[in-house]
């Protein structure tokens, strides 16, 4: 059964199409239509929404990663809190990311917007100071037509540059005590398997050898949404330790297959500084938070 948290509520799947895309579940299941649907590849940003889970580095704070819905399965919100553009404000009041595009004059036709919002969003809670580079960095893989970039980028600096006490922050404590309920809990049902240890994952493999298994999913759902691909059984590998850590060894870097690449980049930044621009260029920032190498390097993408 995957649990999970759709912005405040309490979510248990035990049966639904294992290549069910985020985007499909929050626009067609739970009529959440402020997510939109743009390219269907990650691309342009429209589907963007927020994923809050447990620090791996802490367990009394949680981590915001501004993810592609449309190329994500509905298997990787396990454990995790899910935060859509709906959420955002506090009853009449508006979340002060909004409140800072609306200032800014960042929006026209209005249907990015959300995307950026949430990227905002996501930047507003990250711990590290927040300057222009930041931005425009965390805003990369958000693309507008009409506004141009100029104000929203200005939307984001003030705001990230003024934070005050959101709902969210206040709130942090009991989050975490409910994800915390959840746990690093491994699912099996008919046409998911997440295992939770190499021993589980090799048992997967072996009862279901012609199974899919994927990570980040930034490649195999675009076999879903771009080829009309239907998976019956995936094995989610975001749940085994061994393949979602990194290690610092004498002769190198032991690097999970898994990992995704904003999780791989600060250390390897500290071995090999000259790979910033690589890294930089390799994917827009919600790619980066799902995208892993073991599944860069097998799909040869």
């Amino acid at each position: 059964m995957v649990s999970f948290l759709l912005n405040t509520q309490m979510n248990h799947i035990q049966e639904e199409k294992a290549d069910l895309t985020l985007l499909e579940y929050l626009r067609e299941n739970k009529k959440l239509t402020g997510t939109k649907e743009g390219c269907a590849s990650g691309d342009c940003g429209a589907c963007t929404v927020v994923v809050a889970e447990i620090s791996k580095a802490t367990d009394y704070s949680l981590q915001y990663k501004a993810i592609n819905s449309c190329v994500t399965f509905l298997s990787a919100l396990h454990g995790k809190q899910l935060i859509t553009v709906e959420h955002l404000s506090d009853g009449n009041n508006l979340h002060p990311v909004q409140q800072s595009m609306v200032e800014e004059h960042g929006s026209q036709c209005g249907f990015c917007t959300p995307g950026f919002i949430m990227s905002m969003f996501a930047l507003y809670h990250q711990n590290s100071e927040i300057d222009r580079e930041a931005v425009i960095n965390g805003l990369s893989g958000n693309l507008c037509r009409c506004t141009g970039y100029r104000p929203i980028i200005d939307a984001a600096l003030n705001v990230c540059g003024n934070k005050i006490e959101d709902k969210f922050s206040r709130v942090e404590a009991q989050t975490i005590t409910t994800l915390k309920s959840i746990g690093r809990t491994s699912v099996d049902t008919d046409n998911l398997i997440i295992p939770t240890s190499r021993e589980t994952l090799s048992q997967a493999i072996q009862s279901h050898p012609t199974a899919k298994m994927f990570a980040g999913s930034t490649d195999l759902a675009l076999q879903v949404t771009q080829q009309l691909h239907t998976f019956d059984k995936l094995i989610s590998l975001s749940l085994v330790p061994e393949l979602t850590t990194i290690d610092t060894l004498e002769q190198g870097l032991l690097i999970g297959a898994a990992l995704p690449f904003n999780e791989i980049e600060p250390e390897l930044l500290k071995h090999f500084p000259d790979l910033s621009e690589l890294l930089w260029r390799f994917a827009a920032t919600p790619i980066r938070n799902q995208a892993t190498l073991g599944g860069n390097v097998a799909n040869a993408s």
